[in-house]
């Protein structure tokens, strides 16, 4: 459940996710998210384990890795929107490696992240993480298949929309991935104001 909660929230991930699964298939699609889905289980260990310097670290540059992250999330999106892809380009755009390091980016730099983990460890009882040896890891393990069971989801339902539509206008879609990354971004940086 924990890591569906985090998951769900439409971002600019799961734009790119849905995007990539339009694109080219379910399986590209998956792997944009599990790239989401290997950071969210980073910050959850942090918060589970209560590894506090690692914590620490995030709470006092929490504003760099929001800046950080604003600026990536404007620079993708406006990429996507002004500029028109190459044949070359549109073959390493959506090279599944680079998708995954995306959305990894992405959601590594967002410390936000961290922070709605520890809330949703308390909000479900699990008060005691850190000391609690093996249910400490059956519990991050939880938190990732959660997560990777959102964006299979996700995928699934956005490959049914890609056999319905035979010729979806992709530059339209990578306008308004653009619009969303682009937005996204600048919400950030204005929310540091």
């Amino acid at each position: 459940m924990i890591g569906m909660l985090t998951s769900a929230p439409v971002g600019p991930v799961a734009m790119m996710c849905i995007h990539r699964t339009l694109r080219e298939n379910r399986r590209h699609g998956f792997v944009t998210g599990a790239g989401a889905a290997i950071s969210d289980s980073m910050y959850a260990t942090i918060a589970a384990l209560g590894l506090t310097v690692v914590s620490n670290f995030l709470i006092e540059r929490e504003k760099f890795f929001r800046v950080s992250g604003g600026v990536l999330l404007l620079i993708f999106g406006l990429c996507f929107i002004f500029f028109k892809a190459s044949a070359d380009e549109k073959e390493e755009a959506f090279n599944q490696f680079t998708s995954f390091g995306k959305a990894f980016l992405i959601t590594i730099c967002n410390p936000v992240t961290f922070f709605a983990f520890a809330a949703l460890f308390a909000a479900f009882g699990f008060t005691q993480v850190g000391t609690r040896g093996m249910r400490d890891v059956y519990l991050i393990g939880g938190v990732l298949l959660g997560s990777l069971t959102w964006w299979f989801g996700l995928c699934t339902i956005s490959s049914i929309f890609r056999e319905r539509f035979a010729h979806p206008d992709f530059t339209l879609l990578r306008r308004i991935e653009g619009i969303i990354l682009t937005t996204f971004g600048a919400v950030v940086l204005l929310s540091l104001l």
